[in-house]
């Protein structure tokens, strides 16, 4: 006997590709951006979902799902940029600029 074990897919995973950027955004604003609480991203979500017509997530799925990305980090497929972290790059380039700037002045080059 295998022991492998099968890993099903999460309804929010078997969910159409025209609900993508509606996950993508839920999880941008609990995970990267920290801008939403999961009960709040869910319920924004699942408004979502149902503007497509689409039935909704239950909170342990969508919880599951958060705690499976916080891990493993969030696949191409749901994020809202390239890079999975690019509030975070932001913030940090502008930080440098500012340095940078900073710097420049102390010595009188600008």
């Amino acid at each position: 006997m295998s022991s492998a074990r099968r890993v099903r897919s999460s309804t929010i995973q078997l969910l159409p590709a025209a609900a993508d950027a509606a996950v993508a955004a839920a999880l941008d604003a609990v995970i990267v951006r920290g801008s939403a609480t999961q009960r709040d991203a869910l319920a924004v979500l699942n408004g979502e979902l149902a503007r497509l017509g689409l039935g909704e997530i239950s909170v342990n799925a969508f919880n599951r799902l958060v705690l499976r990305f916080r891990q493993s980090g969030i696949p191409a497929r749901y994020r809202l940029s390239a890079e999975p972290s690019a509030p975070a790059n932001d913030l940090l380039m502008e930080l440098i600029d500012q340095r940078i700037d900073a710097a420049l002045q102390r010595i009188g080059v600008r």
